[in-house]
């Protein structure tokens, strides 16, 4: 009788656990952003290449940004802070004031739309082929 009763709390801990993480961690109809993104259409002004590495949650991780001008590459690195659908990256490698992303999810495409060099942009990438 007592490896029952065992057995049916440890069913129960596992069940409200998977629902916690669902709700709490990784919500249902949240926008994934992780991985390498390469700009499919938008102006000059975009990112060429966005990259986000998730953290501890989905809501924070890691970022990168590539901007190429000509042929000079230039990568500012960073993190990101994520709220429905509203991204907030801080860039500490070249330092620059943190920048709110509007997120978009059309099928395999994530739009961004944001402020750069006194424009508003609307920007569209694609994932990166490996």
């Amino acid at each position: 009788m007592k490896k029952k009763w065992m057995g049916l709390v440890g069913i129960i801990i596992l069940v409200t656990a998977g629902v916690m993480y669902l709700v709490f961690i990784n919500p249902p109809g949240d926008i994934n952003i992780e991985g390498r993104w390469q700009l499919a259409a938008g102006p000059e002004e975009c990112y060429a290449g966005v990259h986000f590495m998730r953290g501890v949650t989905p809501q924070k991780g890691g970022a990168s940004l590539k901007e190429v001008r000509g042929n000079v590459t230039q990568m500012s690195y960073g993190t990101y802070e994520k709220k429905m659908n509203r991204l907030t990256v801080s860039l500490n490698n070249p330092p620059a004031p943190p920048f709110d992303l509007q997120m978009k999810e059309e099928g395999e495409r994530l739009e961004l739309d944001y402020a750069r060099a006194g424009k508003q942009l609307g920007c569209v990438y694609k994932p990166e082929k490996k």
